[in-house]
């Protein structure tokens, strides 16, 4: 009867490893992908806009005050600023604004020369970055949150079923890798051990 409850275990671990593998590998990939949301932003930007620092910088309510005045500003709302940084040379700027067409106010997020207050570009031209980040939790489908949460429930369930499966062997093979038999056992014993070893991350 245990042997029956493992073997069924295996198999459920297997079939719903394989269901959802391609879609888990493309959450994964795009979520490590977003982790340097920030650094990729500004490398697909950069290149384009090469900045003179031979100047100063211009004082930054000089630099605010030429770029409200381009656009129709809802005092309202919360307005962010970063300053350029080593890494991040540009001012950047989020500004609440009134759509014309629509009257709703929207977020519009500039690139500003620091050193003389120009605004160089929206940052929507720019898409990559917010592309891998969409990607990463609703794979660009339609409903594809709850495609992921489902996708997500299901790595649960393979974990469950994985931890099921090794409990018993988890400490005593934990580093097991039999080289010297064939190819399927290496493969298992490759993936039984990477298996263990990011189950922290998971």
């Amino acid at each position: 009867m245990k042997s029956e409850a493992i073997r069924k275990t295996t198999e459920a671990h297997g079939w719903v490893g394989v269901i959802i593998s391609v879609a888990l590998f493309i959450i994964f990939w795009a979520g490590s992908i977003t982790l340097f949301h920030p650094e990729l932003t500004r490398w697909q930007s950069l290149p384009h806009f090469p900045l003179n620092s031979n100047f100063e910088l211009r004082p930054l309510n000089l630099v605010v005050d030429r770029t409200l005045e381009q656009h129709n500003f809802n005092s309202s709302q919360e307005l962010r600023i970063h300053l350029p940084g080593e890494h991040a040379p540009f001012t950047e700027m989020r500004i609440p604004i009134i759509d014309a067409e629509t009257e709703k106010i929207k977020s519009l997020h500039l690139f500003v020369n620091p050193y003389t207050g120009e605004t160089l570009i929206e940052k929507k031209q720019f898409v990559l970055a917010d592309f891998l980040y969409t990607l990463h939790f609703n794979l660009k489908l339609p409903f594809g949150k709850y495609i992921v949460g489902i996708v997500t429930l299901f790595f649960l369930v393979m974990i469950m079923t994985g931890l099921t499966i090794q409990l018993k062997k988890l400490i005593r093979y934990f580093f097991l890798y039999r080289h010297d038999k064939s190819k399927r056992t290496q493969y298992t014993d490759i993936h039984n051990v990477i298996g263990v070893i990011s189950l922290p991350y998971s």
